[in-house]
């Protein structure tokens, strides 16, 4: 490590503003960027997807695949200020990066070659770089697991890391991740490349945000908190409170009228009814799950107004898709919800607060531990 890069201390590591309201830039052929808010994505992205470039006015068709950087100076550009930034993982293991890392890789792969009868090539045979960066970035990551990758019930870790890298030893500018994918990059490339860090464009979690591609012995030190950090949840307001009682009043006889048909005996009117409603499709199952659908939704919509104030709704949407999961694979009743839910929706309107409480270190079953030789 040179001079210039020092690591800091975990109490002396700088913290940058953390926020869930941000919008997009979306790059044009002309070369240029052009801004786009949350609510624009959304307006428009089940119509054509299209914006028209701020400067030569061409159409943009807009999405991942055309995210530009947010910040043009962003301070994580200057590669002796890296190790100055506290940067953020989330996991569902609770010693992450295990001792062990890649030998756990390592025998993952074997498994899967056994299981599915064939093996991988030697770029996914090697162990991966692990990736740290912005705090939101770590708690989308966080999302979109629990919505697309079985997750939905697991327990999530929140670290926040401190490097170690020489300014020589990161990748100058950024990875484009469209063109260069970052994710898949392993610890191997990395050496071939001279490089302990590889900095690269997120279009992924954080969108335009950017990450880090490391080699675990750059870590020196982690802090970790379980989330959700259940004391910093709002409190339910009466009004609030009293509007779930009403939701699961109604839906609670909804239920028991379903219940109560199955029970029934089918009398001859009764099942002429029923073959006629498989017909059309509209069967007293599907309208009785169809109800409890639009019920749900209320319920969310409700929790939402209350809970995910001035938050993106691009990012609020994938919170709620989320939660939705949670709730189904738990099969949680409403008040189990709404407790969660609170719980985990301070993550997003608090980042301040889960920042200071993993930099003091003073979470319930919050830890800190030293970086370990990988």
């Amino acid at each position: 490590m040179t001079n210039d890069q020092q690591p800091a201390e975990s109490s002396d590591l700088q913290e940058r503003e953390a926020r869930f309201d941000y919008g997009f830039r979306m790059k044009c052929d002309c070369g240029e960027l052009s801004d786009l808010s949350a609510a624009g994505y959304i307006e428009r992205e089940s119509l054509d997807a299209r914006i028209a470039c701020s400067h030569c006015g061409t159409s943009i068709h807009y999405g991942r695949a055309v995210a530009g950087i947010r910040d043009r100076h962003d301070p994580a550009l200057d590669n002796s200020a890296v190790a100055r930034f506290a940067w953020y993982h989330s996991s569902t293991s609770p010693d992450w990066p295990s001792p062990d890392y890649t030998s756990r890789f390592a025998a993952r792969v074997r498994e899967a070659e056994l299981r599915l009868g064939h093996r991988y090539g030697t770029h996914i045979e090697r162990a991966k770089a692990l990736h740290v960066g912005t705090y939101e970035a770590a708690v989308e990551n966080m999302l979109r697991r629990m919505r697309d990758q079985d997750d939905a019930t697991s327990s999530f870790y929140l670290y926040r890391v401190s490097l170690g890298i020489s300014a020589g030893r990161i990748n100058d500018g950024y990875r484009e991740a469209n063109n260069e994918p970052a994710s898949q990059i392993s610890l191997d490339e990395l050496q071939a490349l001279g490089l302990d860090a590889l900095r690269y464009l997120n279009t992924h979690e954080a969108i335009g945000s950017l990450s880090l591609a490391i080699h675990p012995r750059v870590i020196r030190s982690l802090q970790v908190v379980p989330l959700p950090v259940t004391d910093l949840a709002a409190p339910q307001p009466p009004a609030l409170s009293q509007r779930l009682r009403e939701l699961e009043a109604e839906l609670d006889s909804l239920q028991a009228a379903a219940r109560e048909q199955l029970q029934v005996r089918d009398s001859p009117l009764q099942a002429l009814r029923r073959r006629m409603s498989e017909r059309t499709g509209v069967t007293p199952s599907t309208t009785a799950v169809e109800g409890e659908w639009a019920l749900w939704e209320q319920v969310v919509a409700e929790l939402s107004a209350h809970h995910l104030h001035g938050i993106s709704p691009l990012v609020q949407r994938d919170f709620c898709h989320a939660l939705e999961d949670w709730r189904r694979s738990r099969e949680a009743a409403m008040d189990e919800f709404a407790s969660f839910f609170a719980a985990l929706a301070a993550t997003l309107t608090r980042p301040s607060d889960v920042m200071q409480r993993l930099a003091q270190g003073t979470g319930p079953a919050n830890g800190s531990r030293g970086s370990t030789k990988l």
